[in-house]
């Protein structure tokens, strides 16, 4: 069963990141062109926060009730990455299952895993969407098996 393999199996491994000292405009600029939601903040391999595409919504809408333009320069003047990120970020060891994974996103509230390695350096990013995937992934197998006995 899929639920024992590791999460490496399913993890994306090449995860676009910032680092503190950049823009926050880089940010926005990455989400904009790419299809995920989640970009880890790093120094180096290790991770120090977490940005997602609601954290920046959120200070489109701080900056829509300002009389202030909604562009890059703008962002730099009254944001940081720093000020933006989260700071307590959930993180799972590549090792561990897709069980495991599924078990925390359950005890959370959020939609996003940094898997890590033994050193703590980021390695990959599951996402609650990976995770409905892999669901059905499974479901699409169990469905297939079914159809086969039917069949003979």
């Amino acid at each position: 069963m899929k639920r024992k393999e590791p999460v490496s199996v399913i993890m994306t491994s090449e995860v676009s990141t910032v680092h503190v000292d950049q823009d926050i405009s880089d940010v926005r600029n990455i989400l904009e062109e790419n299809p995920f939601h989640h970009i880890p903040v790093v120094t180096g391999r290790k991770i120090v926060g977490l940005i997602s595409s609601s954290d920046m919504m959120k200070l489109s809408f701080a900056l829509s009730y300002s009389n202030e333009p909604i562009d890059d320069e703008t962002l730099n003047k009254r944001f940081t990455i720093e000020e933006v990120m989260h700071k307590d970020v959930y993180t799972i060891n590549a090792k561990e299952t897709t069980l495991r994974a599924a078990e925390m996103f359950c005890g959370g509230c959020f939609h996003s895993l940094l898997v890590v390695d033994e050193e703590d350096n980021l390695v990959g990013i599951v996402t609650s969407t990976d995770m409905v995937m892999l669901l059905l992934d499974q479901y699409k197998t169990k469905i297939n098996w079914q159809d086969e006995i039917k069949a003979i």
